[in-house]
């Protein structure tokens, strides 16, 4: 019985594996059963050495020309005016650039990687048609990226008609050689370096508008490339692979090594790097973007002499390797400053915790009160937060069973907990945290260590799921004391996805993924709601100036009619009861430098005219006058709802005074205008000084009045923390900058003149808009750079 099920399952496998055997013995017979060779196995040797050659000398040739092609492109970008592209857009672009210039040089090596091992890898495969790869699922800028490289493929293939025939004909000689079957294409095409050059975007890092500028940059580049290399490869698969090296590869690349012919790398792999190493200088450009992704070639690694950092068995150096001598120097830095103290050094027989039990303890105290971590960060209490963090563990770790005073933390254990407490203290001074938005914080403290320690791009991969939950929760949080109904529920939602992560958060970083996704979807729907209020804003303070505007017009024009000359009482009462109101209304509607307005304006002194023809008792000329401005007369009360018999009573009031001889008719004075109901008060916890001691720079202030909207701002509040801010409107009439947090609430409504001050106080510090913990890396990089100075 057990035989005949045997013989059942078999019997099923065979089934199940014939059409594969079908397919592949199809293809052996039309490709003469060598398994992508054709006549059989007759291979040469030499075409084997000239394939090899060529694949590694068109790749060092395409590839040289784009070892500072970021640079260009920022450099190109940085000139390009701001007007057309928007303010924003541009910001986004060149911090865009700035990270993808970090990591140019490593870039640079995987596209040289990428370039070769796509041509190696075509002996055994046809090369595919380029648009088969966008038929996978992707992300829209990648998307994007492979339609612009189809579109610029066909442009090359089309203009490159000469070279590429040749290429062809060498590359099919070749492919003969190599016992290959016919049609299996070019790898140096267009189509081919265009396939590699998409996958080895760092994509993460890219703007949507970023990706036609630089598939513009790399159309403008290519075409004279392709001339220059495609005769060069010709040549050297005519002669048999005798060509002298070009100049610009004179200095051979270092040496890679491979076991097997490897597909490039597709892009999502992650292969961007930090965006603040642009700026801390901590480690050199090519170790830093090396750390989040792997060339598709690994390269043989240099000796001690030149690469003094550690390196994993993939060949890359580790993230906390490399930080390692900074945090040391930080660590001296507190020790001096006497807000941290060094940990006993172990005994004989101490025990090292194991990374392990460190987790063990980190998931022990996960979801218990976050108290001593809070207090940490609300700086109220003498301790900082990483010692904070060792004391609380080392306390799990003796009720487990440890003796705390021979048990000590690894070296990469004590890393990781210094560069959590570190990114968490930036956090919480960066950012106006309410005690709420504190509290939340201090309960992601141990997971976060947890994070750390299992993923050290945490701190260097700006997409890293756990960056985009702090990220999130930062911008929520900052400066949110849950006045409004809509604060409170941003806030009750960022609560019970933190509590999520600490209930269920082990190892599995998809769950802090599907948390930061959840905040991420639920901020995208207050930002909305934010864009309306600002909308909103802008309107009513464009509104309010306006009319101010136009009641100062309207009080100078009726000031100045009163001065000119005696009026009756009758002329008066119109003239600032109707005829002032009805000014204010027209410059409203059509502008101070409308026809109506001017015809308004016209009227006033007809009807000081009129008055002193009254007074003269020219009762010919004040009758016809007052007839031909009847209906001037009328449109002046009917803008100041005076209609049918309200608007008769008027004009007999006014016709009556204007023939009354014996009415005292005097110079009179306008009445002052009542003050503006709508003065700018700063918000609750700003000062602004509305008189200064000395005038400010009126070099700033002229620069001041370049800024456009969406310039990012931090606030510097009462408490000596910052919170988030831009300008969200310009008022076209007096240039006053609206000022908004990240809710889109209102902050600030401030003159150029004013602003300035408050820069030059140090209550606002220009900044680009970045994310939260994008900016609290920098400021953590620039920590460690110092205290390397100061050691040194």
């Amino acid at each position: 019985m057990a035989s005949w099920k045997c013989d059942g399952h078999l019997s099923r496998i065979r089934w199940a594996l014939l059409p594969c055997i079908l397919d592949l013995w199809g293809s052996g017979m039309e490709q003469g059963l060598g398994l992508g060779l054709w006549e059989g196995d007759r291979v040469d040797a030499d075409a084997e050495r000239l394939h090899r050659q060529a694949s590694r000398l068109g790749a060092e040739w395409l590839s040289a020309p784009f070892a500072d092609f970021w640079s260009k492109l920022g450099n190109e970008l940085a000139t390009r005016s701001i007007v057309a592209s928007g303010y924003s857009t541009h910001q986004a672009d060149m911090e865009a650039i700035r990270s993808l210039i970090a990591q140019e040089s490593a870039w640079g090596m995987r596209l040289r990687s990428g370039l070769e091992g796509a041509a190696l890898a075509w002996r055994s495969r046809q090369v595919a048609p380029l648009r088969a790869r966008t038929l996978s699922l992707m992300s829209e800028i990648e998307l994007s990226s492979h339609l612009y490289a189809q579109q610029l493929a066909a442009e090359l293939q089309r203009i490159l008609t000469g070279p590429l025939e040749e290429s062809d004909r060498r590359v099919a000689a070749m492919a003969a050689s190599l016992g290959l079957r016919p049609g299996v294409g070019n790898p140096w095409a267009p189509e081919a370096f265009l396939r590699v050059f998409a996958e080895t975007l760092p994509l993460d890092e890219f703007t949507a508008t970023l990706v036609p500028i630089t598939f513009d940059q790399l159309g403008r580049s290519l075409p004279a490339l392709m001339r220059d290399v495609l005769p060069r490869l010709s040549t050297l698969l005519e002669g048999g692979g005798v060509v002298a090296f070009p100049a610009a590869s004179a200095t051979p690349a270092a040496p890679m090594r491979r076991e097997a012919p490897v597909e490039a790398k597709t892009p999502g792999h992650d292969t961007a790097t930090m965006a603040e190493d642009t700026e801390s200088g901590i480690v050199g450009q090519d170790t830093v973007a090396n750390l989040r992704g792997r060339p598709a070639l690994d390269p043989v690694p240099p000796g001690p002499a030149t690469e003094p950092v550690q390196r994993r068995d993939n060949g890359m150096p580790r993230y906390r390797d490399i930080v390692h001598d900074h945090l040391a120097q930080w660590r001296e830095r507190e020790q001096a400053a006497g807000t941290w103290t060094l940990p006993k050094q172990a005994g004989q027989g101490a025990h090292v915790l194991r990374s392990a039990e460190v987790m063990t303890m980190a998931s022990v105290l996960q979801g218990e009160d976050p108290t001593p971590f809070v207090t940490a960060l609300a700086r109220r209490g003498g301790s900082s937060l990483q010692v904070v963090i060792r004391e609380e563990m080392l306390k799990a770790a003796a009720q487990l069973g440890f003796d705390r005073e021979q048990t000590h933390f690894g070296q990469d254990d004590e890393d990781a907990i210094d560069l959590v407490a570190i990114l968490f203290d930036t956090l919480a001074e960066g950012n106006d945290l309410m005690p709420r938005g504190t509290r939340m914080f201090g309960k992601l403290v141990l997971p976060y260590v947890k994070v750390a320690m299992l993923d050290d791009s945490l701190f260097n991969r700006r997409s890293h799921p756990a960056r985009r939950l702090l990220d999130a929760l930062a911008e929520t949080c900052d400066g949110n004391a849950g006045e409004s109904a809509t604060n409170r529920e941003m806030l009750d939602r960022a609560e019970a996805v933190v509590d999520q992560v600490v209930d269920r958060f082990q190892e599995d970083q998809a769950i802090i993924e599907l948390a930061a996704q959840e905040l991420r979807e639920h901020l995208e729907q207050q930002q909305l709601r934010a864009e309306i209020s600002e909308r909103r804003m802008a309107e009513a303070l464009h509104g309010r100036e306006r009319l101010h505007f136009a009641r100062q017009a309207a009080h100078g024009d009726l000031a100045g009619l009163l001065a000119s000359g005696p009026l009756s009482r009758a002329s008066q009462h119109f003239l600032e009861q109707f005829w002032q109101k009805a000014l204010t209304h027209t410059w409203l509607r059509y502008g101070a430098d409308s026809t109506r307005y001017r015809a308004m304006v016209v009227l006033g002194n007809k009807l000081a005219k009129l008055d002193a023809a009254g007074a003269a008792l020219q009762a010919d000329k004040l009758a016809h006058g007052f007839i031909a401005e009847l209906d001037a007369l009328r449109e002046c009360l009917s803008l100041c709802g005076r209609i049918g018999e309200a608007a008769d009573e008027a004009l007999a009031r006014l016709c009556s005074g204007l023939a009354d001889v014996d009415a005292e008719r005097l110079v009179r004075t306008a009445q002052p205008l009542a003050a503006d109901d709508h003065a700018d008060v700063p918000a609750t916890g700003l000062h602004l000084a509305s008189a200064r001691e000395k005038p400010c720079d009126p070099v700033l202030i002229a620069r001041l009045r370049k800024l456009r909207v969406g310039q990012g701002l931090r606030i510097r509040e009462e408490e000596g923390r910052e919170s988030a801010a831009k300008i969200a409107w310009i008022s076209p009439l007096t240039a006053r900058f609206l000022i908004v947090n990240r809710r889109g609430m209102r902050k600030l409504v401030v003159s150029p003149e004013e602003l300035a001050d408050m820069v030059e106080r140090g209550e606002v510090t220009i900044r680009a808009i970045e994310a939260p913990v994008d900016q609290a890396m920098r400021q953590v990089w620039e920590q460690l750079r110092a205290a390397g100075r100061q050691v040194h």
